[in-house]
């Protein structure tokens, strides 16, 4: 006959460790709240019309995370990613540039400590700082805290600011910050100063406003002059690379232009403080070509000598009705435009 004694510290001992290994998971999944679920087939969907790659695996695509924006942390040789939820904070993914593997999640709060749950659509390294393009606004971050070797659960940011734009995604050169802005119509309108007749006669909605980053973020230094339905800019030496995209069955663009800015104005335009600033049209004088990709492009990058492209069709969000899910970030040849 087993001992009651031994019997009842024995199903303790199970209480006990079972409530550790529970703690355990707990603290596990608020660390990391999202991973790299095994990648889906996309042999069914059309592939780009350039040279491609299968990159590293997007993290949180079975978590509910919708993947937006994108940069690359050279020295640090880490990727990252910004994701938001329908319903939970927004968060930033770090990814191992070499092997492709998720290091860490970092949930983002704001200056004063609040989860932040904006659209995060649009990421940026400049030198030491992180820029986060949300909802109208610029969050600034110590990038020390996405890229340690210990990170943190949460980073809080250390300033927000306003922007000329809807901070709808940004990117950055060794000189300025662009911010830019998605428009479509209607049903995603811009302020009608925005709106603008190009070279060639062909209406643009939509600006990206350069901030000098070697001065206090203030006023746009300059503006572009974009086209409807950018979801992610990228700037690479003499090239501008705009992802534009929307809805889950049509076809993304990834449009090159030559980078006009350095030339003559193509106009002076009034700023709301009253400040007038050059303006640059990206348009058919300046247009280079396009890359036909698959739906639901979001933000790009150069990662080495190839062009980054984050796809949200592989989101749990898209899966009814859409053309199949692109679970990897996808790498472009894009020698041909150079």
């Amino acid at each position: 006959m087993q001992n009651p004694q031994i019997s009842i510290r024995f199903r303790l001992l199970q209480t006990l460790a079972f409530a550790f290994l529970l703690g355990q998971s707990v603290a596990f999944c608020q660390q990391t709240r999202i991973n790299q679920s095994p990648p889906r087939s996309s042999s069914k969907i059309k592939p780009p019309s350039v040279s491609a790659w299968p990159g590293p695996v997007i993290p949180g695509l079975r978590q509910g995370a919708i993947p937006q924006g994108i940069t690359f942390a050279p020295d640090q040789k880490r990727i990252l990613i910004s994701h938001y939820f329908d319903q939970d904070p927004a968060c930033i993914s770090v990814l191992n540039a070499a092997t492709g593997d998720m290091v860490s999640c970092i949930t983002l709060q704001e200056p004063s400590g609040e989860l932040h749950r904006g659209h995060v659509g649009g990421i940026a390294v400049v030198e030491e700082s992180l820029f986060v393009a949300s909802h109208g606004q610029i969050l600034e971050y110590k990038l020390a805290d996405f890229v340690s070797r210990r990170a943190p659960s949460t980073v809080r940011a250390t300033a927000t600011r306003k922007c000329e734009t809807k901070a709808s995604f940004c990117t950055a050169t060794s000189g300025l910050l662009f911010v830019g802005e998605f428009a479509y119509g209607k049903d995603f309108p811009t302020d009608s100063s925005h709106h603008l007749n190009d070279r060639k006669g062909v209406r643009k909605q939509a600006w990206v406003c350069g901030y000098d980053i070697t001065k206090e973020f203030g006023q746009p230094q300059c503006v572009l002059s974009v086209r409807q339905k950018v979801q992610g800019m990228c700037v690479s030496g003499d090239r501008v690379y705009l992802s534009v995209s929307y809805g889950r069955t049509n076809r993304s663009l990834i449009v090159v232009y030559r980078n006009p800015i350095g030339e003559d104005p193509h106009k002076m335009v009034a700023l709301r403080s009253g400040d007038e600033v050059p303006l640059w049209f990206l348009d058919g004088n300046n247009y280079v070509g396009e890359i036909d990709f698959p739906p639901l492009s979001e933000g790009i990058v150069m990662i080495g000598e190839k062009l980054g492209v984050l796809s949200e069709s592989g989101a749990n969000k898209y899966q009814s009705g859409g053309k199949g899910p692109l679970d990897r970030l996808v790498l472009l040849d894009v020698s041909g435009f150079k």
